[in-house]
């Protein structure tokens, strides 16, 4: 089975593995390598023109560009330019990684709008935090010896080819990098991934890569979770509210106070985790997290029929429990009307939608709520930062408001999309 599409979500990225076979091997923290594809489905996502526009666009040189050889970061002098504002160049990196040294972009979710997406589908799809980091090589050198990392890695090979050669673990899930431990020195498992192809490396496990053909270009998805210690370290913050927890322990008086007063501090101790909820724990975690909304400050939301309707959220979560009237986002509460809470189940469902889609789909469960009220609604929503809505090329070259102001002279019918809606109707064939 081959797959040839372009990647924008989780199922396109992992297939032809099912997303029941890799969340299972996720679940158990096993390694997978995916093969079976063709190069071509990443050929769109992502090129090394889109890494030099990056490079030369920054504007605060070593934020997000570095260049690493054998674990060791290279000064950032030796490939900036000499002026009063230094900026990176693009020739002495070049020179720099045909010397060995690896080049390391960082951060790519926040500066690269395809890489961007799908963060976005595996922050949803783990209701975990997800980055993205570029790696290029060269020559047979590496960023990285054998080493382990804190979180999960899932890597997407863009061009050239690479073995990566695993060793196990020495500590079930580490939270801390390089812990000063020996790696395994028996390898489980190698193979060469090539343009395409997936690997999921999970946290704790020894892992080197070395490059088989070169240039090699390879992107690194993160995924960190909460754990157990960060829900009980916040927990402990509320404990600063008793004032029994704020007293000095006694160290005068005799053992016998000690003992009472430790019988007391244990006695609340436990009414205290009785009381704990994890579920209450990542709401909060999940409110707290940024959307990707890319609404404009100013203008008008370009809603039209064929506007592609999607999550700005990073998380199910605040949104999942659709019994909440008011789910917070943002540490905002939104107040949920039900035209709102089925529009955001359907996407919930359904990922991406144009408007035209998503009325069908409204329409097929027997809703006959008119057009306009949905069309107000995912403006609604789009304005509290909820979803984005894009249009297309051909879309953005109409006026809207000379559209809409066209629509105002006609007597519009129940069902049809009213002007107040702001959605423009030049895409109706």
């Amino acid at each position: 089975m081959r797959f040839s599409g372009e990647i924008s979500t989780f199922a396109e990225l992992i297939s032809p593995m099912t997303q029941q076979e890799f969340l299972d091997c996720y679940t158990k923290q096993l390694p997978v390598f995916i093969h079976g594809v063709t190069p071509s489905r990443v050929a769109k996502l992502i090129d090394a023109n889109d890494v030099g526009h990056l490079i030369r666009t920054e504007t605060y040189p070593g934020r997000r560009i570095r260049m690493v050889r054998n674990a060791q970061e290279i000064p950032l002098r030796f490939f900036t330019t000499r002026e009063p504002q230094p900026r990176l160049s693009l020739s002495l990196i070049r020179g720099i990684l045909n010397r060995g040294a690896s080049l390391v972009v960082d951060g790519l979710e926040d500066t690269h709008p395809k890489i961007a997406d799908l963060a976005q589908a595996l922050e949803l799809e783990f209701s975990s935090t997800v980055w993205a980091n570029a790696y290029v090589t060269t020559k047979e050198g590496g960023a990285f010896d054998v080493h382990y990392d804190n979180h999960d890695v899932i890597v997407l090979q863009i061009s050239g080819s690479k073995r990566w050669h695993l060793f196990g673990r020495t500590e079930e899930f580490p939270v801390n990098l390089f812990e000063p431990a020996q790696a395994p020195k028996l390898e489980q498992s190698a193979d060469i991934l090539c343009a395409g192809e997936v690997l999921f490396v999970p946290r704790g496990v020894w892992h080197r890569a070395e490059v088989v053909d070169s240039p090699s270009f390879h992107v690194t998805f993160g995924i960190r979770g909460e754990t157990g210690l960060e829900f009980v370290t916040q927990a402990v913050n509320d404990l600063a509210k008793e004032a029994l927890f704020r007293k000095y322990l006694p160290r005068i008086g005799g053992e016998h106070l000690l003992l009472e007063h430790e019988k007391k501090l244990k006695s609340l101790l436990h009414d205290w985790v009785e009381q704990l909820s994890a579920k209450t724990f990542l709401a909060s975690c999940d409110a707290a997290r940024p959307t990707r909304s890319d609404i404009s400050p100013w203008n008008p939301i370009p809603l039209s029929r064929k506007a592609k309707i999607s999550f700005a959220l990073l998380r199910r979560s605040p949104i999942g429990d659709l019994d909440s009237k008011e789910p917070v986002v943002l540490g905002r509460a939104h107040q949920i009307s039900p035209t709102d809470r089925l529009i955001l189940q359907i996407l919930e469902k359904s990922g991406a939608l144009s408007f035209d889609e998503l009325i069908g789909q409204i329409r097929v469960m027997g809703d006959t709520i008119a057009e306009d009220e949905f069309a107000t609604a995912v403006v609604r929503l789009a304005e509290c930062g909820l979803l984005n809505i894009s249009v297309d090329d051909d879309a953005s070259e109409h006026d809207p408001q000379r559209e809409m102001a066209s629509e105002q002279k006609q007597e519009v019918p129940r069902g049809s999309l009213r002007p107040s809606a702001k959605l423009s109707r030049q895409e109706t064939t």
